[in-house]
């Protein structure tokens, strides 16, 4: 279906490609520069994958309470996914079987990666803007997931569906336990993993959706 001024399919294919291409190239420097410290012990040395959030890599003070040299590649790595989206949701509204249905999937999906922006700038910094701006972006996120997943399901197209359900059943548990813990205060060991498989999730289904796998 048409939805407004023509992009290729091919354009927003690559557009995407080259960014999550981007997204990890600088997540590896981020990581590879990062001095040290997880939430669950301040002691670790450099970044542990499994223990520390991505949002560590973007604040200028790791955890152990040394610089992070890392910071600027960690803010333009979450810059860079953020802005992967914004392909991706394009190229998944054309999978809609109504033109309401595809606004409502750009609309959502383009509002969350614009706040989603200030969400790398917020990384370490005292106060509850961080966790603010992650729900807001997360919660506007997973309706146009919601919605993209719904149009996958009626197009049949049954690799795209099986991702789109992984990444949206991976992104809602971290979100809820995310929110939990802000509630409570009690954060569990399993969210840092949790949220790499949400993210690992959402980038196969990005790909996916981008090069019109079946």
């Amino acid at each position: 279906m048409n939805d407004g001024p023509r992009v290729s399919d091919r354009a927003l294919a690559w557009a995407t490609t080259a960014l999550l291409a981007a997204f990890a190239a600088l997540a590896a420097v981020a990581m590879a520069r990062y001095p040290g410290g997880a939430w669950f012990d301040r002691g670790t040395h450099g970044y542990a994958f499994w223990s520390n959030y991505l949002c560590d890599l973007a604040g200028p003070v790791a955890l152990d309470g040394h610089a992070n040299p890392g910071a600027p590649f960690g803010r333009v790595m979450m810059l860079a996914f953020a802005v992967a989206l914004v392909p991706f949701w394009c190229a998944g509204a054309r999978l809609a079987a109504t033109e309401r249905m595809a606004r409502a999937i750009r609309t959502a999906g383009c509002t969350a990666c614009a706040i989603a922006v200030f969400v790398p700038f917020t990384a370490g910094v005292p106060g509850p803007w961080h966790s603010i701006a992650s729900l807001a972006a997360g919660t506007l996120g997973s309706a146009a997931s919601a919605a993209l997943l719904l149009a996958c399901w009626q197009r049949r197209a049954a690799l795209r569906a099986a991702l789109g359900a992984l990444a949206f059943a991976s992104g809602s548990v971290v979100a809820v336990v995310y929110l939990h813990a802000i509630l409570t205060g009690y954060e569990p060991a399993a969210l840092p993993p949790a949220q790499k498989v949400a993210a690992l999730s959402y980038v196969a289904w990005m790909l996916a959706i981008a090069h019109r796998a079946r």
